[in-house]
């Protein structure tokens, strides 16, 4: 399996070979990433300075998928592998369990004003605009879009699919 990452904190982002998952239990799931978004994040987790849990060798991108259902996380908790992360916009997040760690991030909750954006994006009015798709090997070209700004668009990893 291949993922963007780094091979240590500061270091150039590279496609790293790491190896398939393990076989999963009954009560796991296994979710297929086709194209994971790229932020400013993923250069504050590159240089060390957002504390993941994780040291390098790691791989980068963390917009795949979050929990977003009210009353959901004690449900997303289960598809969490022992020792993983999940993160829900929600402002229920379930206890820790397995050694996973349990974040709860909170902007603005506002759920009308999240209903409005639901509607609008339903309707055609709101979108979101990639700007470019870069193959997995372009990491850090994708990165470096970011990092010199594509205001109003996103930049886009798309791995290449298992054939």
């Amino acid at each position: 399996m291949k993922a963007a990452g780094v091979r240590q904190f500061g270091g150039p982002i590279e496609t790293l070979d790491l190896p398939e998952p393990r076989a999963l239990r009954p009560d796991e799931v296994l979710i297929e990433v086709r194209a994971s978004g790229v932020g400013n994040w993923d250069n504050f987790a590159r240089t060390g300075d957002w504390d993941l849990g994780v040291r390098p060798p790691m791989a980068l991108g963390v917009e795949a998928a979050a929990n977003a259902a009210r009353s959901g996380a004690s449900d997303a908790i289960r598809a969490v592998r022992d020792g993983g992360r999940l993160a829900t916009i929600t402002s229920d997040p379930p206890p820790a369990e397995r050694g996973i760690t349990v974040r709860a991030v909170l902007v603005a909750p506002d759920g009308r004003r999240l209903g409005r954006l639901v509607q609008l994006l339903a309707q055609g009015a709101l979108t979101v605009r990639v700007g470019e798709q870069f193959p997995l090997e372009r990491g850090a070209a994708a990165l470096d879009q970011v990092r010199h700004g594509r205001h109003g668009t996103a930049i886009v990893l798309q791995p290449e699919r298992a054939r």
